[in-house]
């Protein structure tokens, strides 16, 4: 019986707790709720760099609210890509990229952007929520 089981006292993972309040908490935003989806093609970084096969990235966006690219890092190793962000919608000269799992911020071109995609570089298993201003 489930009732019976008994399982051994697991301590706290600090670095775990963390990064579940911070995941939690950015899935509060209406965007990520009820946005429009779209699961992305990572390309390569440069010639001869098959890594962009590593990586599953999603935009969410919705009208009137700020958009969310999620990143991931499959691979045990670290791992580079470039990916279009055509279905985003951006005025200015620049974008900020907030991480909603951590402190990081970037800010990148516009036109660099769109003209060859944006580049990511992440260590072995490495994630990020940005947030899109």
């Amino acid at each position: 019986p489930v009732h019976l089981g008994r399982y051994r006292h697991e301590e706290k993972n600090p670095e775990i707790e963390k990064f579940s309040e911070a995941l939690l908490k950015a899935l509060k935003h209406e965007t990520l709720r009820s946005g429009e989806w779209q699961l992305l093609d990572p390309q390569p970084a440069w010639q001869d760099n098959p890594t962009h096969n590593n990586f599953i990235i999603s935009l969410w966006t919705k009208a009137g609210e700020p958009s969310f690219l999620s990143v991931a890092n499959l691979a045990s190793y670290q791992s580079q890509c470039r990916v279009n962000l055509r279905g985003l919608k951006t005025s200015g000269t620049n974008i900020k990229l907030v991480d909603q799992l951590s402190s990081t911020t970037y800010e990148r071109s516009t036109s660099e952007i769109s003209e060859s995609g944006l580049f990511l570089d992440l260590p072995r298993h490495g994630v990020h929520l940005f947030k899109i201003a």
